[in-house]
C-alpha cells in the first residue's frame, strides 16, 4: 500500500507546496485579515501598498515552486494575483449591494451563509483563473478548481472548530495566529494533492524528470 501511494504521489511536491502556501499566505493574511496587535497604520495609502506586497510576494513564492516542479507552468503570478483582486473586491461589492450589514453582524446564520459563500467564489474564481494556466499542461485540470473549493471549505471547518474548543484558553493574538496557520496548511494540503498526483502522472508519461532529482 505504501509503495502504491509513493508511485501515484510525488511527495516531495506536496511538501514543497504546503510550506510555501503556510510561509506565504500567513503574510498574506496578517494584512488581508485585519490580524490583531499590527501597528496601527494612518496612511490608507502605505496600507494598500502593504496588501499588495504581500499578495505579490504570496504569488511569488508559489510560483518558485511551481517553476521548479512544473517549469512548462507560465503567468502563474499575473492570474492569481488579479483572480484575488478580483474576488476581494467583487465579494465586497455584492455583500455591499445586496446584505444589510446589521443583518449580517446580528443573525450568525446569514454570518456563517455568507462566510461560506465567499469560500465557494474563492475557489471558483481563483481556481478558474489558475486552471487557464494550468490546463495547457497538467492533466485532470479541472481538479484543480475542485481542490481551491474543498480546501477553502476544509479551512472553515477546522477554523470554526479551533474557534470553538481553543478561543477562551488562549490570548486572542496567538490563537488568531494558530487559526491562520492551520488555514493554511490544510488549504495547502488539500491542493497540494492535486499538484503531487498530476507530476507523478507526467513523470509517468516522462514529460518530468523525478521530483526527487529536482529538490
Amino acid at each position: 500500500m505504501i509503495e502504491y501511494f509513493k508511485k501515484q504521489f510525488a511527495w516531495q511536491v506536496w511538501f514543497w507546496w504546503v510550506m510555501a502556501c503556510v510561509a506565504a499566505g500567513f503574510s498574506l493574511d496578517i494584512f488581508y485579515d485585519n490580524f490583531p496587535y499590527l501597528p496601527e497604520v494612518t496612511d490608507l495609502g502605505a496600507w494598500d501598498w502593504l496588501q499588495t506586497a504581500s499578495l505579490l510576494f504570496y504569488t511569488f513564492v508559489q510560483w518558485l515552486v511551481l517553476h521548479h516542479y512544473f517549469p512548462k507552468i507560465k503567468w502563474w503570478i499575473p492570474a492569481t494575483y488579479f483572480s484575488i483582486i478580483l474576488f476581494t473586491n467583487g465579494f465586497d461589492w455584492i455583500t455591499d449591494i445586496y446584505m444589510d450589514n446589521r443583518v449580517v453582524h446580528s443573525d450568525q446564520t446569514y454570518g456563517n451563509f455568507l462566510i461560506i459563500l465567499g469560500a465557494i467564489t474563492s475557489g471558483v474564481v481563483v481556481g478558474t483563473a489558475q486552471w487557464i494556466v494550468y490546463h495547457p499542461h497538467m492533466p485532470r485540470a479541472e481538479l484543480w478548481v475542485a481542490s481551491k473549493i474543498a480546501g477553502a471549505l476544509f479551512s472553515l471547518g477546522i477554523n470554526a472548530l479551533m474557534h470553538t474548543v481553543f478561543i477562551t484558553l488562549y490570548p486572542l493574538g496567538f490563537m488568531y495566529s494558530l487559526i491562520l496557520l492551520f488555514k493554511r496548511v490544510t488549504c495547502g494540503a488539500i491542493t497540494g494533492i492535486y499538484l503531487a498526483w498530476a507530476h507523478q502522472q507526467l513523470q509517468h508519461k516522462n514529460s518530468l524528470p523525478d521530483a526527487d532529482a529536482r529538490v
